[in-house]
């Protein structure tokens, strides 16, 4: 674990998942073999932000195996310090992946009950050594649909980088198929979404995850606007 900061880091807070995904634009019954990566929502970010030349810290849990060894060394390639609690008995979160082709669209399986990052307690990290020099922190709902713990821990590193005065952003990003193996995101991210400066989220996510809407036609720029406005009259923290 690399515990330097630089001063202007952004620092991401996810879960490295293995993804399996079809070869070409095949099916799964279709596919003999998978191809193998290592990704997740938040770890997109902070290695993006590397590439354009941000100093990136991503903080995440990982089996004690060389399956979560690798995970982090992929994610280091692309210049992003790892903070990595290692979990032991525990695994990987899988997600598979079938390409989509032509009008059919990609389908998207997800595996990650019990896995090490739902199991991370993030108040047993020193938060203040972590954030010492960044301004950013960056988070997304997947990282609380995957556990009630996962929930809680991301809300601790969402206050924490609050008080430590950095722009916390948050990507509601809302995924049905997660969302079945704790309770009702409107209850959390409502909780989450009063700790965050920028909120990122389209149309489904803020009725899904928020449950705010206004009236009018769902596809005109009035009513977007009109319900941005509703969101930050919610959460003027916005």
């Amino acid at each position: 674990m690399n515990n330097t900061v630089n001063k202007g880091a952004v620092v991401c807070l996810g879960e490295l998942l293995v993804r399996l995904s079809t070869p070409r634009q095949v099916r799964f019954k279709q596919a003999n073999n998978l191809d193998v990566c290592f990704g997740g929502s938040e770890a997109n970010v902070a290695a993006s932000l590397s590439q354009f030349g941000v100093d990136t810290v991503f903080c995440t849990g990982v089996p004690n195996n060389d399956l979560g060894e690798s995970a982090i060394g992929f994610l280091k390639r692309f210049g992003v310090t790892v903070h990595a609690r290692f979990v032991e008995d525990s695994r990987m979160g899988l997600y598979f992946l079938e390409h989509g082709a032509g009008h059919r669209g990609p389908k998207v399986l997800y595996d990650r009950m019990n896995s090490a990052f739902s199991q991370l307690i993030t108040s047993e990290w020193d938060w203040d050594e972590i954030y010492s020099g960044a301004d950013w922190f960056h988070v997304s709902g997947i990282s609380s649909a995957v556990s009630d713990n996962a929930a809680n821990a991301t809300l601790f590193a969402l206050e924490k980088a609050r008080r430590a005065g950095l722009t916390t952003s948050f990507d509601l990003n809302y995924r049905s198929q997660l969302w079945r193996y704790v309770c009702d995101p409107v209850e959390i991210l409502r909780q989450h979404v009063d700790h965050v400066k920028v909120l990122i989220a389209g149309r489904e996510d803020i009725q899904k995850c928020l449950n705010i809407d206004v009236d009018g036609s769902k596809d005109t720029d009035a009513y977007f606007e009109n319900l941005a406005q509703k969101v930050m009259q919610e959460f003027p923290n916005i």
